[in-house]
């Protein structure tokens, strides 16, 4: 890692490096500032007052943070982009069960979205009669990349036999439903 200026560093590499962000990024790796975290390294790790409320330059500011619970943000004033996010606040509910979210969206109104219910389709379609939202299909990535997987190991006999028992239509058709 090369210093260019207060704010900029260069980073080489000795071969080839694909996804080299990765050690920077999301749950593989992270920059974190040293003032705040310096104090807790090690066991100390989970005790720092700010694993509760992240520090960066995305699009809102961390408000609220429950685990299991509720994240809540502001719209970020110095964010790079202009006339961004659309949207002023975002509060983002974790925890319980698909029924209960598909229920907060669509019958009570509390939330306008839910993703990933893995729900009944008789379920959704009665709670859907509350009026407040409606079912919407989406060509899920992580459906999409369970297809991939499969269809890696369907080749050759293996292959043959997945496709006997894979019904690819009946996935498309149920798994990973948004409302």
């Amino acid at each position: 890692v090369e210093k260019i200026d207060d704010l900029s560093i260069r980073i080489l590499f000795d071969k080839p490096t694909p996804y080299w962000s990765d050690a920077f990024v999301g749950t593989v790796g992270m920059v974190i500032p040293k003032h705040l975290f310096a104090a807790y390294t090690g066991a100390k790790s989970r005790e720092a007052p700010q694993n509760l409320a992240p520090v960066g330059t995305g699009p809102y500011r961390f408000l609220e943070f429950r685990p299991g619970d509720i994240v809540r943000g502001e719209r970020n004033p110095n964010y790079h982009l202009p006339n961004r996010p659309y949207f002023d606040s975002v509060e983002m509910k974790g925890g319980g069960d698909a029924v209960s979210a598909a229920r907060a969206v669509l019958q009570t109104g509390e939330y306008d979205y839910a993703w990933n219910l893995l729900v009944e389709d008789e379920v959704l379609k009665r709670l859907e009669t509350g009026g407040k939202g409606r079912i919407e299909r989406e060509a899920c990535v992580l459906r999409d990349e369970a297809l991939r997987a499969v269809h890696r190991i369907g080749r050759g006999p293996a292959g043959a036999a997945v496709d006997v028992v894979l019904d690819r239509l009946a996935i498309d058709q149920q798994a990973h439903r948004v409302a």
